[in-house]
C-alpha cells in the first residue's frame, strides 16, 4: 500500500540515520577487561596492600607474610570472586537472546538522566539511537522524563516548552527510523502510546497521527493479541489505542475547562466514519472504536458537570452510532445507549434506562434470558467497581424517573434493586437516591440559564 505524503515523508527522513552496528567479541572483551582492571583499582584504592607485598619481606618470615597478605587480601578475593560469579551468570551471557543488553541500555539510560537531569531527554534518545541502542521502553522513559518536566507549570508556559521541544514529533520521527513500530514491545506499551499521543496533539501534528491509523501496516502480534481469537480486530489493536489515546487528550485541559467534549466527540465521530465509510474488504472495516467510545463514556459517567455545555446534538450522534464500538451482543449495545441517554449534558432521559432493565428482567427472548441471567447471577453478584457499576447506573435511572414524575416506574425500579443488591441497597439506596435527585436538580439549574441565554430577547414594534 502507498503511504501518504507525510508517511512517506517519514520514511524518507528514517533512510538517512544508519545505526552503528553492535560490539563485536574483541571489543566486547577490552571492555569488559578495562571495566574490571577499574574495579580492582578501585578496590586497591580502598584496600592498599601492604608494604610486605612489594617483597620487602624481613629474613626469617618464611610464609608467615603470605599468610598474613591473604588474610589482609580477604575482602578483595571475595571481591573478586563476586565480580566473576556476576560477569559469567548465565542470565547475562549471549544465551539470553540479547536480553541483557537491552536491560543494561535501559539501565544505562536511567542513569545518565538521573545524573543530568537538564539534558534533554529526546536527545538522549537520538544518541542511543545513533549507537543502535534505542528501544521503546527507553523511549518511553525519556517522554515520561520530559512530560515531568512540565508538571506545575501554567498551561501557556507547557504548551510553549512542548512546541518548542517538538518531543513528540522527535520521537515519531526515531519510531518510524528504527521500525520499532512494528515490533511487539510497541503494541504492547500502552504507556508509551499514551505518552506520545497528548505530546503530538499539542505540537499540531494531529494529522500526522490520522495517516497513521490509515496505514494498514502489519504489527507484530504482542501479548494482547495473542490473549484473544480475533485476529483481525488484535492485528489493529494498536489504532484503536491510538484513537483512544487521542479522544483522551481532547477530554483534558483545556477542553474540561471549557466543560466541553465536543472536541473528544469530534475525534471519534471521525474514527467512526472512517470505519463505516471503508469498502469491503479493506483495513480500515476493522478499525477498533471500544476503547475511544468506553473512554468517552467513562469521562460523562465520572462528572456529568464537567462536561455540561457539550453540544447536544454532538453527543446523540455519539449515542446513535456507539453501537458500532462494539461487536458484543445487541442487547449490551442498548445497554450502552440507555447509560448514556442518562448522562445527557442538557436532556437526560430515563426511560430508555427503564425500557432496557424492563426487557433485561421480563424478556422471554432467549438472547435476553441469557443476557439476564449473567447480569443477576454474575457481575451483579460480585463485589468491586463492576457491580458497583450496575448499582448505580440503576440508582441514578431511578431518581431520574422520580424527578421527571415517573413514580410508578421508579417504583419498578426500586424493588428491581433490592432485588438484586438486597444488601447494599436495604442499606444505601435512600440515601443514594436522595444525592442523585439533588444532583439532577443541580443540574436543572445550570443548564435552564444556559439555554434562556441563547434565547434572543423579543423585540416590538
Amino acid at each position: 500500500m502507498k503511504g501518504s505524503a507525510v508517511v512517506q515523508g517519514l520514511k524518507a527522513w528514517a533512510s538517512k540515520l544508519h545505526p552503528q552496528l553492535p560490539l563485536s567479541s574483541k571489543e566486547s572483551q577490552r571492555l569488559l577487561t578495562a571495566l574490571t582492571s577499574s574495579f580492582r583499582q578501585h578496590l586497591d584504592e580502598v584496600h592498599p596492600r601492604p608494604a610486605t607485598e612489594d617483597g620487602r619481606q624481613k629474613p626469617g618470615s618464611g610464609g608467615a607474610s603470605k599468610t598474613s597478605t591473604h588474610a589482609m587480601h580477604s575482602s578483595a578475593a571475595l571481591a573478586d570472586k563476586h565480580l566473576a560469579s556476576v560477569l559469567m551468570n548465565p542470565l547475562l551471557t549471549k544465551a539470553s537472546g540479547g536480553v541483557k543488553k537491552a536491560d543494561q541500555d535501559f539501565a544505562n539510560a536511567q542513569v545518565e538522566l538521573q545524573k543530568n537531569p537538564a539534558k534533554d531527554p529526546i536527545s538522549l534518545l537520538e544518541e542511543y539511537h545513533e549507537k543502535g541502542a534505542a528501544t521503546v521502553p527507553i523511549a518511553r522513559l525519556c517522554l515520561e522524563i520530559f512530560t515531568k518536566s512540565l508538571d506545575g507549570l501554567p498551561e501557556g508556559m507547557q504548551q510553549k516548552e512542548t512546541t518548542e521541544c517538538g518531543a513528540g514529533r522527535r520521537t515519531l520521527l526515531w519510531l518510524w527510523k528504527s521500525e520499532q513500530y512494528k515490533q511487539a514491545a510497541f503494541v504492547d506499551d500502552k504507556t508509551f502510546i499514551s505518552l506520545l499521543v497528548p505530546l503530538l496533539m499539542k505540537e499540531g501534528h494531529e494529522e500526522y497521527l490520522w495517516e497513521w491509523i490509515q496505514l494498514d501496516q502489519a504489527l507484530a502480534e504482542g501479548e494482547s493479541t495473542a490473549k484473544h481469537g480475533r485476529p483481525m480486530y488484535h492485528r489493529y489493536l494498536w489504532k484503536g489505542r491510538l484513537l483512544s489515546e487521542m479522544v483522551n487528550t481532547k477530554l483534558g485541559p483545556p477542553h474540561r475547562e471549557r466543560k466541553s467534549a465536543d472536541a473528544a466527540l469530534a475525534i471519534y465521530s471521525r474514527g467512526c466514519k472512517l470505519k463505516l465509510s471503508a469498502p469491503d474488504g479493506n483495513h480500515m472495516e476493522h478499525l477498533p472504536l471500544a476503547q475511544a467510545a468506553t473512554s468517552l463514556g467513562r469521562a460523562f459517567r465520572a462528572s456529568q458537570q464537567d462536561y455540561r455545555c457539550t453540544d447536544p446534538k454532538l453527543y446523540e450522534e455519539f449515542i446513535d452510532t456507539v453501537v458500532y464500538s462494539q461487536d458484543k451482543v445487541p442487547e449490551y449495545n442498548e445497554l450502552q445507549r440507555a447509560d448514556l441517554w442518562l448522562q445527557h449534558p442538557t436532556k437526560p432521559r430515563a426511560l430508555p434506562a427503564f425500557k432496557f432493565w424492563q426487557q433485561l428482567f421480563n424478556d422471554p427472548h432467549p438472547c435476553w434470558q441469557r443476557f439476564g441471567s449473567f447480569v443477576r447471577q454474575g457481575a451483579m453478584k460480585v463485589e468491586g467497581q463492576k457491580a458497583l457499576n450496575w448499582y448505580m447506573m440503576m440508582v441514578r435511572a431511578t431518581a431520574l424517573l422520580l424527578e421527571q414524575g415517573c413514580s410508578e416506574e421508579a417504583a419498578w425500579m426500586e424493588g428491581r434493586i433490592l432485588e438484586v443488591f438486597p444488601t447494599s441497597a436495604s442499606k444505601y439506596l435512600q440515601r443514594d437516591l436522595k444525592r442523585h435527585r439533588e444532583e439532577q436538580r443541580e443540574r436543572r439549574q445550570t443548564v435552564e440559564p444556559a439555554v434562556a441565554e441563547r434565547i434572543p430577547f423579543p423585540t416590538f414594534a
